[in-house]
């Protein structure tokens, strides 16, 4: 547990100096308004797994395993979506141009929702932003897990890792009866209670999978971060040219 300890707080510390209070809106351009939506969705995000993990902690210091591994999920979801971002990005630095859907997808990373009208919104709410349509977390996990597979050559499956986990975020077997109750077959007695403690031989998965989430998800936003310049500057080539284009009509 010390080991991760320490790998855990050199990943916050990292974390912790891209979690920023605020941040101008066009620190990256005066003109072009896609680096922004980049800046603000991901800015938001490192403030969420932020909170995910040390609440994760939290409860694995508590010995509340169960719903620890739902923040350590929830981590895991936050990679996912995190590293869509980061390919939308790489693509269009590595294209040198910008896709016809680009301010579609950043709307959606932006306003994704799954709003029913008159429920929890109201109508306004629903009409500005019921088009953004999220993708399904399958889909995220689906092409993180591709990535990852042939990054670490087969190695690491986050798929596996996810899975696992939610065995004990669900009420499935492994989350109620192998988490809570424990069969005495010798004294025909059926003991309750945390069974997932450090001794336990499942244990250590738990703060593992949370440090894969984090280190990751690092690897992830810094490269975001270092694109983010060559990200504008195409940004405001396209600008360049349709201005020109414009005035040519």
């Amino acid at each position: 547990m010390m080991d991760f300890k320490e790998k855990y707080d050199r990943y916050m510390h990292e974390l912790a100096l891209y979690c920023h209070d605020k941040v101008p809106c066009r620190k990256y351009s005066m003109q072009a308004k896609y680096p922004s939506k980049v800046v603000w969705f991901i800015e938001a995000m490192n403030w969420r797994i932020k909170e995910c993990c040390e609440g994760a902690v939290i409860l694995l210091d508590a010995n509340l395993v169960i719903p620890s591994a739902a923040l350590i999920r929830s981590a895991l979801e936050n990679l996912a979506i995190l590293h869509k971002m980061k390919k939308l990005v790489i693509e269009t630095v590595c294209n040198n141009t910008i896709s016809n859907d680009l301010d579609k997808e950043l709307m959606r990373f932006l306003f994704a929702n799954k709003y029913k009208k008159g429920v929890f919104v109201d109508d306004n709410t629903y009409e500005l932003f019921h088009q953004y349509q999220p993708d399904t977390v399958a889909l995220l996990m689906d092409g993180l897990d591709e990535d990852v597979g042939i990054l670490t050559k087969g190695q690491i499956s986050i798929k596996k890792f996810y899975s696992n986990l939610c065995e004990f975020v669900h009420t499935n077997t492994d989350g109620i009866m192998g988490a809570y109750s424990d069969l005495d077959e010798d004294n025909e007695m059926i003991n309750f209670g945390p069974q997932i403690t450090p001794s336990h031989p499942l244990y250590d998965a738990f703060p593992l999978t949370l440090l894969v989430a984090l280190d990751l998800y690092i690897v992830d936003m810094r490269s975001i971060y270092d694109n983010l310049p060559e990200f504008t500057k195409v940004c405001e080539e396209k600008l360049k040219r349709q201005k020109i284009s414009n005035f040519h009509k």
